[in-house]
């Protein structure tokens, strides 16, 4: 496991990553001649690696790298698909800061790592390389590797559905959130107390922090049971939206909050597959609504979830 070190308590970006690997394309023959950095060092690289590995399925190289990351002490996220390519994220939360790696296969059979510094967080270039194209070099084709994928991702849970309902998901995330923020938001009451403002940097790094979490639930599947908030069709994009109710219940009698201090909570949001939408018309808020879908989003008040259908 490659050690990062760092000058200051600041998380990664990962946010953008995803961009540098649209804009990576080589005709390299191996991963070592494909190995870029970008960026300033003194604002934290962007390292890039990848290999074409033919007959390769995303399935296969989505079950492998989740192995060769658990063998490497990272928190492997949900599998999840970016248009045609799979994607799935690794968290070395061992670092400080913790490093988000972002894995990348498309239907070639070309897969990528890629992971963006913080500031201040320094890593050998050429150590970085034998560390990435040493990872990709372990993924294999052919009935070898999927087996190897096979195995990984039946031990995982990461990619099952989880049965849970609105308020208990809402409640759960929320206390991860509201910790987050409260890390995030720390130099805030400093600030208030000198008199001083947060700098952009400062303001930078908060951001930053958010990446884990986001690598952690993106991609995982859900199956949600509760009252409805809302439900709607946005008259533009005709996409159809369910918003749970998840105020709490107070009191011996369970008493729940008044629904306007829903938006207040942490929000659980089902955007619905098009087919759905006749659903989606007939809800009313207080009706019952069990729903199953994908995370595509997550931020400080609110998870949200694509594709989704009434469950069964």
């Amino acid at each position: 496991m490659v050690r990062f070190r760092s000058r200051r308590k600041a998380l990664i970006a990962s946010a953008g990553v995803a961009l540098l690997f649209s804009s990576f394309v080589t005709q390299a023959a191996t991963c070592e001649e494909s190995f870029k950095t970008i960026g300033d060092p003194r604002n934290g690289l962007a390292f890039l690696a990848e290999r074409t590995v033919p007959g390769l399925s995303i399935d296969s190289a989505l079950g492998q790298i989740r192995q060769y990351g658990l063998d490497e002490k990272f928190v492997v996220g949900a599998d999840a698909m970016n248009g045609k390519d799979g994607q799935v994220y690794l968290v070395q939360d061992s670092s400080n800061p913790p490093v988000v790696v972002t894995f990348t296969a498309s239907p070639d059979g070309t897969v990528g790592l890629a992971t963006k510094l913080a500031r201040g967080q320094k890593m050998d270039t050429e150590a970085g390389k034998q560390y990435l194209c040493g990872m990709l070099g372990k993924i294999k084709p052919g009935k070898e590797g999927e087996a190897i994928a096979a195995e990984a991702h039946s031990k995982s849970d990461a990619n099952r559905m989880t049965d849970t309902t609105a308020v208990e998901l809402s409640e759960r995330l929320g206390k991860e959130a509201k910790k987050l923020s409260n890390a995030m938001n720390s130099g805030s009451f400093k600030d208030l107390l000198l008199g001083t403002r947060t700098s952009p940097d400062t303001m930078r790094d908060r951001d930053a922090m958010f990446a884990p979490l986001v690598a952690k639930y993106v991609g995982r599947k859900y199956r949600i049971d509760g009252e409805v908030y809302t439900a709607s069709i946005n008259q533009y994009s005709g996409v159809g939206e369910v918003a749970w109710l998840v105020t709490k219940t107070r009191g011996l009698l369970s008493v729940r909050q008044d629904d306007d201090m829903n938006n207040s909570q942490f929000t659980v949001i089902c955007a619905m597959a098009k087919d759905q939408l006749p659903l989606v018309t007939m809800l009313r808020i207080h009706d019952f609504a069990k729903l199953e879908g994908t995370v595509d989003s997550i931020n400080l008040s609110g998870i949200h979830l694509k594709d989704c259908r009434q469950a069964n």
